[in-house]
């Protein structure tokens, strides 16, 4: 005949054990995971963000150079770049529109001045724009614009003090070398009192990051750091007396 054969009485016992053993396991995992999420949560999110944010540079302008009573010998006179971002302009010819009107050129010129630029985030149309051009396209407050500082450099003396003051201009091979790569637009001394305080006077510079998707493309405009002026560099010199000084050697000449 068929056999039987009766299980063990302890097994019932030995399965409800296994049982809570892996529920207390899974509890422990589980608290373990809420414990690293609250640790580490912020750090998690703070790497996500990063993942899916650019960065456009935007320039800080450089520190002037003043006589002992204050006045400029050296400053930077400040325009506006005008930098459309596509990906948020896209689908909206009204912007594109009213931008061209203010910039006093045709939409068709900024479309092609965007194609002509590839896949890039942004576009920094050609030629910059006064302050009210600025002021009146900030407040049109239009969707992929921005306006990144760009600024010139004056010597309103001209000859008199330049080989004092000296000279700037883009970076040199050795300069980057020692101080990095730049961005565009950014300027270093190359002679003179420019050169010697460079450190001094250079800026730091602000960015405004965008959002993009994962295909690159941007989604929307994030935080904005404000560019940090350099410092002002005050010289002993009296700018009148020079101009005196330099007037009489012209006259016994």
């Amino acid at each position: 005949g068929v056999q039987t054969c009766a299980l063990p009485i302890w097994m019932p016992r030995l399965v409800t054990v296994s049982a809570a053993a892996l529920g207390l396991a899974l509890v422990g995992t589980g608290v373990v995971t809420l414990q690293l999420q609250q640790q580490n949560g912020a750090e998690l999110r703070a790497a996500a963000l990063a993942e899916v944010t650019r960065s456009i540079d935007l320039p800080a302008p450089r520190g002037e150079i003043v006589d002992r009573h204050g006045v400029p010998l050296a400053y930077e006179e400040k325009a506006y770049q005008v930098v459309v971002i596509p990906g948020l302009l896209e689908g909206r010819s009204g912007a594109l529109t009213k931008l061209a009107g203010l910039i006093g050129v045709t939409a068709a010129r900024i479309g092609r001045e965007i194609e002509a630029a590839g896949s890039g985030l942004s576009v920094n149309l050609p030629g910059t724009v006064g302050a009210a051009v600025g002021a009146r396209i900030s407040a049109a407050a239009l969707p992929g614009v921005i306006l990144g500082p760009s600024y010139q450099m004056v010597y309103p003396e001209g000859s008199l003090l330049a080989s004092l003051l000296g000279s700037t201009g883009a970076e040199w091979a050795d300069q980057v070398a020692q101080l990095g790569l730049l961005p565009a637009g950014d300027v270093v001394g190359h002679s003179g009192l420019e050169d010697e305080y460079d450190s001094y006077l250079q800026g730091q510079d602000g960015d405004q990051r965008v959002l993009v998707n994962p295909f690159g493309s941007a989604v929307a405009t994030s935080s904005e750091t404000a560019p940090v002026a350099g410092g002002a560099l005050q010289l002993s010199i009296d700018l009148g007396l020079q101009e005196e000084a330099s007037a009489l050697l012209q006259k016994s000449m």
